[in-house]
């Protein structure tokens, strides 16, 4: 083994390797909101979300909330390169179901979102993530 490859294997082996969707952004604490009325999660006049269900001490609006913070915290890092729909994933995490932005985490969607919105998991999986495919890169930073 020459030296460039004994360097080069030493300067991968201390960067850190990151897998989909384990990057979670700290977002701070945001106010308890007691409404548990449904609550549209828009963004520029785009429409992404409807959130429907309370998710333990999570009302819907709450939700809207982390998730506006969430994407601005996202966003911030994900300027270059411009973000695109394909960078909109679905990813399963620890049995659950998550929608990510590249390696960032944005949300959860859980069987009881589905059951409130009268769809399947997969279907309001699908339903989310073309949502958010549409709209995200449109209001994203140039």
């Amino acid at each position: 083994m020459n030296w460039k490859s004994i360097l080069l294997a030493a300067g991968l082996a201390t960067m850190p390797i990151i897998a989909s969707a384990d990057v979670h952004l700290a977002i701070g604490s945001l106010p308890k909101i007691e409404s548990t009325a449904q609550a549209d999660w828009a963004m520029s006049g785009y429409t992404i979300f409807k959130i429907r269900k309370t998710i333990g001490d999570t009302t819907p609006i709450m939700r809207t909330q982390i998730l506006d913070a969430r994407l601005v915290e996202i966003l911030s890092r994900t300027e270059s390169p411009r973000l695109s729909s394909s960078d909109i994933k679905v990813v399963r995490k620890n049995g659950r179901t998550c929608i990510c932005i590249r390696d960032y985490f944005l949300t959860y969607i859980t069987e009881a979102d589905a059951e409130a919105s009268g769809q399947t998991l997969p279907q309001l999986t699908e339903q989310w993530l073309q949502a958010a495919r549409r709209a995200l890169p449109q209001i994203a930073p140039v």
